[in-house]
């Protein structure tokens, strides 16, 4: 599996529990229909972290970006 394949796999799976936890927030509330999954998906893209892949003279290094912090820092498990 290439770096690029293992970042597009963890930003999903980031997706995705945030969507998952939106979704359970939204069942408390009265918002129903076609609205819920819109603004779950809109709270999952807005709170997800961001991850890219980018090639140095030493290789290829994975960086995260998250909104509420202005650094972006290096991801070493990935």
């Amino acid at each position: 599996m290439t770096k690029q394949n293992k970042v597009f796999f963890v930003q999903f799976i980031c997706f995705a529990l945030l969507f998952l936890i939106g979704k359970g927030l939204l069942s408390f509330t009265s918002i129903t229909g076609i609205i819920n999954p819109i603004v779950c998906a809109i709270f999952a893209t807005i709170f997800s972290p961001q991850f890219r892949v980018i090639k140095t003279d030493e290789g290829e290094k994975v960086m995260m970006r998250f909104l509420f912090n202005k650094k972006i820092k290096e991801v070493k498990w990935l």
